[in-house]
Formats: C-alpha cells, sequence, structure tokens
C-alpha cells in the first residue's frame, strides 16, 4: 500500500464511479473527504468501506456556494488543506428537445454539470495557490465530446 500524505476531495461519491474512486484512494493510502446529498447513500458509501481513520462523509450541497465553504471548512479543520479535489458530481436529463425544454431543466443541469465543478474549484485553489501545489480533476462524461439528440441541457 502506498502511504501518502494528501488529503483529497471527492465530489459525488455515493455514484458509482465515485465509491470506486473513493476505494482507490482510500486503499492509496489518501485521506479522502466524500460528499454526499441522500442520507442513506452516504450511510451505505461509509457501510460499504467500514471506518478506515481516514473518511470523511460530508453532507454538502455542491450547487451552494455557502455549503461549498462550510465543508471546505470541516475537513481543512479536520484533515488539513485541501490536496485534489476530483470533482465527479453530475446528473442527467434528457428526452427534451431545446424548443420543448423546461428551463428548470436547463437550470438543473447547468447548476450540477457546469456551476458545481466552478464553485468547487474556486473553493480550494486559493489554499492551493497559497502552497504553490494541489490538483483539480473535473470528470465529465462521455456526451461532453458526443452529443445526442434531446440532450442539449445535460
Amino acid at each position: 500500500m502506498v502511504r501518502s500524505d494528501r488529503t483529497v476531495l471527492v465530489t459525488g461519491a455515493t455514484g458509482a464511479l465515485g465509491t470506486t474512486v473513493t476505494k482507490r484512494l482510500l486503499q492509496d493510502g489518501h485521506r479522502v473527504a466524500a460528499t454526499w446529498r441522500v442520507k442513506e447513500e452516504g450511510e451505505a458509501l461509509r457501510d460499504d468501506i467500514g471506518d478506515t481513520g481516514r473518511l470523511m462523509l460530508l453532507e454538502a450541497d455542491v450547487t451552494d456556494p455557502a455549503s461549498i465553504a462550510v465543508t471546505v471548512e470541516d475537513i481543512e479543520d479536520t484533515f488539513g488543506p485541501i490536496d485534489v479535489l476530483i470533482h465527479l458530481v453530475g446528473a442527467w436529463a434528457g428526452d427534451e428537445h431545446v424548443h420543448e425544454m423546461s428551463l428548470d431543466t436547463w437550470d438543473r443541469m447547468l447548476d450540477l454539470n457546469l456551476r458545481s465543478a466552478l464553485l468547487c474549484s474556486r473553493a480550494v485553489l486559493p489554499s492551493m495557490r497559497a502552497r504553490c501545489w494541489g490538483r483539480v480533476i473535473l470528470v465529465s462524461s462521455r456526451t461532453a465530446r458526443q452529443g445526442r439528440s434531446g440532450q442539449a441541457a445535460y
């Protein structure tokens, strides 16, 4: 096992990819702060991984700057500065063509898939810049490169 003194923030940690990434980071010796929105999903992640002493689960709304600020502060109070952000949060909305799409769908997709990346990056970058080290990893889906009909908001 590789031992690390890195603190990693994983957003969207309760999804399939997030769970896999979180497990691997812990396996590699990192301290991981993992966000969740649905309590049962956060509990399932904790039950699946167990108590490693290096996993911190936090409820966070990554579309809300105040929620992100509190989350980053809590992480830094417990684990120290965040070295790596792995932003996996995203949501899908499809089967609505642009001329039929509701503004609610459009706004929700922009908030979850775009605004959240900006807000989370902005929250961790000042500390990374002050320390002259850090990594921000923003993950998107294949649709970002190859769109399909009915998925304009996604």
